[in-house]
């Protein structure tokens, strides 16, 4: 392999990987420095080319020209994207739920920044997204991002990518299964704040001299933030499934981009 061919392949592995970091969260939060997920970008990159390259990534050498560059470039970013959406599909899962508990239970008023996301987010919306973060980290979540980076090149070497329906489709029925999830986890206290409001409703037309958006709201605080107490242990578990599923849907992923999953 020639020199120009090397810094262009390593080239294209860094793209891919400091496209993942930018989107993934964790890793794109603006407390994390640029020049670290630039230095772990050019790390890893330096580990994929040394282990693949005689391999995965040297077959694709006489299609990597100065010409078609660019081309490559934003192909192999767009991969990167990909791989990374569906790790902030996942996370963007838990911080809906957060937000529909808001809406119903009335924190929706108060936001607080975020320190993952840049946006403000709701008091119940900010603790999901917390809580998932630490589960994310403690269950290995970082070094399975880690792991499918270094995998994809292996799966789905340069130069091959091709994004056609099926990606679409698989990216649709991504968001579609995480939707539902993120319903589920809110569900319970969902359902509560619904019959709350159906009771204060009948009381209302039983009891005309009640007043029920005084009584309302800190029943309706009370008994979401009782209800949610009590299934953290559940909300956990569902949050510890999606870690587990990831590395699924990143192969789906993988797979419709054209890659050969074993």
């Amino acid at each position: 392999m020639t020199i120009t061919a090397f810094i262009m392949i390593f080239m294209l592995v860094f793209v891919r990987i400091l496209s993942l970091f930018t989107i993934t969260p964790i890793f794109s939060a603006a407390q994390v420095p640029t020049l670290y997920k630039i230095g772990l970008s050019i790390f890893l990159a330096q580990m994929v080319v040394v282990t693949l390259s005689s391999k995965s990534l040297a077959d694709k050498v006489q299609y990597l020209n100065t010409t078609h560059l660019f081309y490559y470039i934003v192909q192999e970013a767009m991969v990167g994207f990909t791989i990374g959406l569906v790790v902030l599909a996942i996370f963007a899962t838990v911080q809906f739920a957060g937000q529909l508990l808001d809406t119903q239970v009335g924190f929706s008023i108060a936001n607080l920044i975020s320190p993952g996301l840049v946006a403000p987010a709701g008091i119940l919306s900010n603790f999901h997204y917390i809580v998932f973060a630490i589960i994310f980290i403690s269950g290995n979540g970082l070094s399975t991002i880690v792991l499918a980076i270094l995998d994809s090149f292996q799966y789905l070497p340069l130069g091959v990518a091709v994004f056609r329906g099926n990606v679409a489709n698989e990216l649709l029925q991504l968001l579609v299964n995480l939707t539902a999830t993120g319903i589920q986890i809110a569900s319970p206290v969902l359902l509560t704040a619904f019959m709350t409001n159906v009771a204060l409703a009948l009381a209302s037309k039983l009891v005309p001299q009640i007043n029920v958006f005084v009584v309302g709201f800190p029943l309706i605080l009370f008994l979401g933030l009782g209800i949610l107490g009590i299934l953290i242990p559940g909300m956990v578990f569902v949050m510890n499934n999606l870690l587990t599923n990831m590395n699924n849907q990143i192969a789906s992923i993988l797979q419709a981009l054209g890659g050969t999953i074993p």
